[in-house]
């Protein structure tokens, strides 16, 4: 494959509830405030990545889904922050 793809879970999602669940596992649901400010012309309230190429060209099938992968990278966060500590 040559140049640039996207890598993603081929599911439409909503940032807001992007932006929640990531929260949620991360510990800071509380510091978000939805709706603390209006939405600005041009921002996305949802969004997708076509994954077509990927399939097409590699065959390419999504191990996780949005909650499963946001945990993994959360929790692989929170391995980092710990190993300079002793």
């Amino acid at each position: 494959v040559t140049g640039a793809v996207n890598i993603a879970s081929g599911t439409t999602t909503a940032v807001r509830d992007f932006a929640a669940r990531a929260g949620a596992l991360a510990g800071g649901l509380h510091l978000l405030r939805f709706g603390a400010r209006s939405t600005q012309p041009g921002e996305p309230h949802r969004m997708s990545a076509s994954i077509e190429r990927l399939r097409r060209e590699l065959d390419f099938t999504p191990l996780h889904t949005i909650e499963t992968g946001l945990a993994a990278a959360v929790a692989g966060r929170q391995g980092e922050a710990t190993l300079g500590r002793s």
